[in-house]
């Protein structure tokens, strides 16, 4: 996700995401809205280094046409990750 195009975007889940990166960043918040296809089922294998709230990495919600938001805050070093879920 090259996060210089804007602060919000939107991934169509299709097939299982095994290898998600992010380039480009400026000290700020993003918003990615990963949605599930009819099928549902989909994963996201998340960055390591991204800091999730709690310490857990979480997995995406699978029900079909499902979406989850994950807000990252980039400080300059940092992405700091939190997940709302099940819209």
């Amino acid at each position: 996700i090259d996060l210089s195009t804007g602060n919000v975007f939107t991934i169509n889940l299709s097939a299982n995401i095994t290898s998600l990166t992010t380039s480009n960043a400026a000290v700020g918040t993003y918003l990615i809205k990963f949605v599930q296809d009819a099928t549902g089922t989909r994963d996201v294998t998340f960055p390591l280094a991204w800091k999730w709230a709690g310490g857990v990495i979480p997995s995406l919600t699978n029900t079909a046409n499902k979406l989850d938001i994950v807000t990252l805050i980039y400080d300059g070093n940092t992405y700091y990750a939190t997940i709302v879920q099940n819209f």
